[in-house]
């Protein structure tokens, strides 16, 4: 039996002979053929993209007209008429329309309309004129639309509205549309003031019972004594995770003949070979990617992560948890490491169980910082008669990023939201956030609600001192990039002024205020003006000195000075890369220089180590697999991004960020993450 009999990531294909029937396929495919709206959503890797692909066969098969379009590519930093042009784009080409090569004409004639009203248009007078078969359209990733930065109320609207028109236009009984991704339907229309998205069949996913799993067995044959009792087993550690499944099948049937000394004669432990092959240093085995993506959903954002830690921590104890249908329960519920059964929340295998033991859920609550819990607290008083559950639950979210759970400014923010309640439509939160923290905060600060604060920030920067402007430049270091962290006077009180944090032994900027009032440009003013004082202070000392110095050289019998000692110059290992020795022999000898000299460490040779460092940081994330677009975290593309294209350092970082970019597996990953971060583009120029 060939070792490709089973199919690991992504869609399984038509013809492929793993491709597992669920009671799931016969329902999708009976609601879609008689014009039901359906929707699938569910947690990644469950095969809800597989579905779609066997479904459509089908359809096709009844002279159903089908197309996909997979939202997640329409664009995420875009405009509103933009994604709408492109979704449109995609509609003409998938179903070849007389317009196809005209779009852009199309489109820009009817601008005086919105973009959605021309979509109805389109779908009216030319989608449904022109194709007179029954058509089914799927929106794969439709979670991809709920980060979009305007509001998609009106697009779940729109496909009720097109469902509506039903009894008044027969052409709308012919349309029918399906919904994949990994979201909750009550995320679909968001605002209160209108319906919401109440039509369409759930279709719920189930793992693989070992009666449906059976022909899995067939990929084990003349690999194992028993295929059967195998996969029975699996099922037992996998509790019938279509992905998980499906991989240890086929890492037991390549590990046998050919691989060391394994034969089909040889007994085989399955607990023993799962918790070898999957379970033991899990976050390098996991390829292609499943647990590593299930934790990144998990953690993603820090305040609901750490609601969803404890949720999922009081699971693990008592064993199941009732389910109540909350928003915390059900985005635990969409990482895919709880599932539903009879009205209750349990760990989905006994693999999650082990991998994301009590132990792991415990060192990743203590990571999250006790403030995010403290805000928390405070938002849900203060917000609590103001918002209803949903939103409240978005701003609790959006208020720690901005505030960094500075007591003082995190109170400061709540009250400005409550002043502006009306202002913050449901789903709009984290844009208009922005707006009224750069309107009320932000811009002419020293006049605006946090000048107080922020003024006590700025005279703690700015204290009259010998380190004043050493600080500054530290200060600046820390704004383009991650300084690490020791105890010098300057770094101790950019910490005790609450200006910086110490983030794993490196200093970052403590929140994002602090960082759009104490700017680059405002460092670069301050510094400008004590350059000029000590400028001006010494010009006033050298006149006044100067007399002095000419009356004392014309006392003095000419004779000869002795030449003066040259000044020390800067090690060539602060200014250059040794490549003959490795990375990390360059920064212990920039450390043990750092050591000797202490206060009297050159600028230029912390420079140099903090830059070998973010290098250093960078290749050990990759080897993790964290390369770009880390959901709460910073990737190792972006770590380089740190690096200025004026550093010798830079060709190095170039090197590594090309390297992975070239990597398949990495290049839409580096693709997102320069759609946030446009100037990191040089990298890989």
């Amino acid at each position: 039996m060939a070792n490709n009999f089973y199919h690991i990531g992504g869609s399984v294909p038509l013809e492929s002979p793993s491709y597992i029937k669920r009671e799931a396929d016969d329902l999708f495919y009976n609601y879609l053929k008689n014009g039901q709206y359906c929707y699938v959503l569910n947690s990644r890797q469950m095969g809800k993209s597989s579905l779609w692909v066997q479904t459509q066969k089908r359809l096709q098969e009844d002279n159903i007209d089908c197309a996909t379009i997979d939202l997640s590519g329409l664009g995420k930093n875009i405009s509103e008429d933009i994604w709408y042009r492109v979704l449109f784009e995609q509609l003409v080409k998938r179903f070849n329309l007389s317009i196809r090569g005209k779009e852009q004409t199309w489109w820009d004639e009817r601008a005086y309309k919105s973009p959605i009203n021309r979509l109805d248009q389109f779908v009216e007078e030319v989608l449904l004129k022109e194709v007179s078969r029954p058509i089914v359209i799927c929106f794969d990733e439709i979670d991809s639309v709920l980060s979009l930065n305007f509001s998609t109320d009106d697009f779940f609207a729109w496909l009720r509205s097109c469902h509506e028109k039903r009894p008044h236009n027969r052409d709308y009984q012919r349309l029918t549309f399906c919904m994949l991704g990994v979201a909750a339907v009550s995320n679909f229309i968001l605002d209160n003031y209108r319906s919401p998205f109440n039509i369409g069949k759930d279709i719920r996913l189930s793992g693989f019972t070992i009666k449906d799993a059976k022909k899995l067995a067939e990929g084990l044959q003349d690999k194992v004594i028993a295929p059967q009792r195998v996969l029975e087993e699996v099922i037992d550690w996998t509790g019938g995770q279509p992905f998980l499944t499906q991989k240890i099948c086929n890492l037991i049937s390549t590990s046998r003949p050919g691989f060391g000394k394994e034969s089909p004669a040889t007994p085989i432990n399955v607990g023993d070979f799962i918790q070898s092959q999957v379970i033991s240093n899990w976050v390098s085995q996991d390829s292609p990617e499943h647990l590593k993506t299930i934790r990144n959903r998990l953690l993603n954002k820090r305040v609901t992560g750490r609601r969803m830690l404890k949720l999922y921590q009081e699971i693990l104890r008592n064993g199941e948890i009732t389910d109540d249908g909350s928003p915390d329960q059900i985005e635990l519920r969409l990482t895919g490491l709880v599932v539903q059964d009879r009205q209750k929340l349990k760990v989905y295998n006994k693999i999650y169980r082990n991998v994301f033991n009590e132990n792991w859920v415990t060192t990743e609550l203590n990571k999250i910082p006790a403030y995010y819990e403290r805000v928390d607290q405070l938002a849900k008083i203060l917000l609590r008669t103001e918002f209803d559950e949903n939103q409240r639950a978005a701003l609790i979210e959006e208020i720690p990023a901005w505030t960094g759970g500075n007591w003082e400014l995190t109170i400061i923010v709540i009250l400005l939201l409550i002043d502006n309640k009306n202002e913050l439509r449901e789903g709009q939160e984290k844009p208009k956030i922005e707006q009224l923290i750069q309107k009320n905060i932000v811009e002419n600060w020293l006049q605006n609600k946090a000048a107080d604060h922020l003024q006590k920030i700025q005279n703690s920067l700015l204290t009259p001192d010998k380190n004043v402007r050493s600080r500054l430049e530290i200060y600046q270091e820390i704004l383009q990039g991650r300084v690490f962290a020791d105890n010098k006077p300057e770094k101790l009180a950019l910490q005790q002024a609450e200006l910086v944090i110490n983030n794993d032994e490196y200093l970052e900027v403590t929140n994002r205020i602090y960082q759009e009032v104490f700017n680059i440009q405002w460092v670069k003013q301050e510094l400008e003006k004590l350059v000029k004082e000590e400028d001006s202070t010494f010009s006033s000392a050298l006149l006044l000195l100067g007399t002095f110095i000419i009356l004392f050289l014309l006392s003095l019998q000419p004779q000869r000075t002795p030449d003066k000692e040259p000044s020390p110059s800067i090690p060539e290992i602060c200014t250059k890369r040794d490549f003959n020795i490795s990375l990390e022999k360059n920064i212990q000898q920039l450390q043990d220089l750092q050591k000797q000299q202490g206060d009297q460490f050159y600028y230029k040779c912390g420079t140099q180590l903090n830059e070998l460092r973010l290098i250093q940081q960078a290749i050990g994330l990759a080897v993790d697999n964290f390369v770009a677009d880390v959901p709460g975290r910073e990737g190792a593309f972006e770590i380089l991004c740190k690096i200025p294209p004026t550093s010798d350092n830079f060709k190095e970082a170039q090197f590594w960020a090309k390297r992975w970019y070239n990597d398949r597996a990495w290049k839409s990953d580096i693709d997102r993450a320069l759609q946030d971060n446009p100037n990191c583009q040089k990298l890989i120029e």
